[in-house]
């Protein structure tokens, strides 16, 4: 009987996997995005302009995403694969603040109809910390341009590939202070694995960046950043 059970389990999670369940999962999540209109998030055949904003899924750096973390790789169980001593191009994380983009995945892609409808759209920069299943919003940025297959060379154990590469608008990049959380699966609760990019209603991300203010608001800090959370707050369209 336990044999029956477990073949049973086994084949009923292979079944959820199947590209048609998952399209059908994603087409079909309303009611845990508290009424976001989502008929076109994942789709690539189907979308909007209103669905054009980005959420980016990236591994946590504990250096200010501007540096190689200070305690690579022992700190982050998913860099463990990555040498720390390969040069300037051991991963995205460590230069989105100061390149000011960052890579959609290895050998991905933007959806072709999409690349000219994200530019000037938002993208919200989201990770986790080391064991912890807590996705949190780290910066929000106005998307300046999409360099397509961008060709990268081999890094530590990864073999050479391309990645589209979305790039940043510097003066519209808004980064969240550590003292201050606003926690991504309040908006958006599906289960992400890969890539490491999805498409985000406008309401969505409006409702992100008015958390955003509030919380900078209330901690009393950053209030520099205000002014540019109000510029992208009107470069949503509800």
């Amino acid at each position: 009987m336990y044999c029956i059970v477990v073949l049973l389990m086994s084949f009923v999670r292979k079944k959820l996997r199947s590209p048609a369940l998952r399209l059908l999962r994603d087409v079909t999540f309303k009611s845990t995005l508290h009424n976001y209109d989502t008929s076109t998030i994942g789709v690539s055949i189907m979308f909007s302009n209103s669905d054009s904003n980005v959420a980016l899924k990236c591994a946590w750096n504990d250096a200010g995403y501007k540096n190689r973390c200070k305690q690579c790789p022992n700190t982050n169980p998913s860099c463990s694969t990555k040498s720390v001593d390969v040069g300037l191009e051991d991963c995205w994380e460590r230069h989105i603040f100061e390149r000011w983009d960052f890579g959609v995945g290895n050998n991905k892609q933007i959806c072709p109809e999409k690349t000219d409808k994200i530019v000037g759209k938002i993208a919200v920069f989201t990770t986790k910390k080391p064991l912890s299943d807590h996705r949190s919003v780290f910066a929000v940025a106005r998307i300046k341009n999409v360099k397509k297959k961008v060709f990268y060379p081999p890094i530590g154990s990864y073999s050479a590939g391309f990645s589209d590469m979305i790039e940043f608008d510097p003066s519209l990049t808004v980064e969240i202070p550590n003292s201050i959380d606003v926690n991504f699966q309040d908006f958006d609760d599906r289960r992400w694995n890969q890539p490491l990019f999805r498409y985000l209603p406008d309401k969505l991300v409006r409702d992100i960046l008015l958390k955003m203010k509030s919380e900078i608001q209330k901690a009393n800090c950053n209030s520099q950043e205000l002014p540019k959370l109000e510029q992208l707050i009107k470069n949503v369209t509800v």
